[in-house]
């Protein structure tokens, strides 16, 4: 039997749907770059993150809810998520990055960094009831940390 929330890799056929999600108007104004993203850009993108096979959808039953993808490079490991506007304002967000969190680090010690604009209070708090602390505040946005030991 499947848990009521789940992952699974991030598949060619979510391509559409991420992009609806990232050009979404809340979602635009959150983000780094809140220009809208274009469909060839995007396709692009997707197309190099799923060869990396490192973004999933956070799932329940047959609802897709949200994303979670992480970059790694040899300094860090940096997480980004989103949630669906329609699921947004139901703790879902925190629900999606503990959950993911605590699959990933059964596997292996980790040390996960965040960021979040500093007027983005849904994605603060979201970050701070999932485990995560402030690491450093930037003019502009917040640095945050996730570390635990195995």
């Amino acid at each position: 039997m499947k848990k009521y929330f789940f992952f699974e890799l991030a598949k060619s056929s979510d391509q559409n749907q991420l992009l609806r999600w990232r050009n979404e108007k809340k979602t635009r104004r959150s983000s780094f770059n809140t220009k809208i993203i274009k469909a060839k850009h995007h396709k692009l993108w997707f197309k190099k993150t799923l060869k990396k096979k490192n973004i999933w959808i956070f799932k329940s039953k047959k609802q897709k809810i949200g994303m979670v993808r992480l970059e790694k490079n040899k300094r860090k490991t940096e997480i980004n998520y989103l949630i669906s506007p329609r699921f947004r304002g139901k703790n879902l967000g925190q629900k999606m990055l503990v959950s993911f969190i605590k699959e990933a680090k059964s596997k292996t010690p980790l040390t996960i960094y965040a960021k979040s604009k500093l007027n983005n209070s849904s994605s603060y708090f979201t970050l701070l009831k999932s485990g995560f602390k402030i690491f450093q505040k930037k003019k502009n946005y917040y640095i945050f940390k996730f570390k635990n030991g195995k």
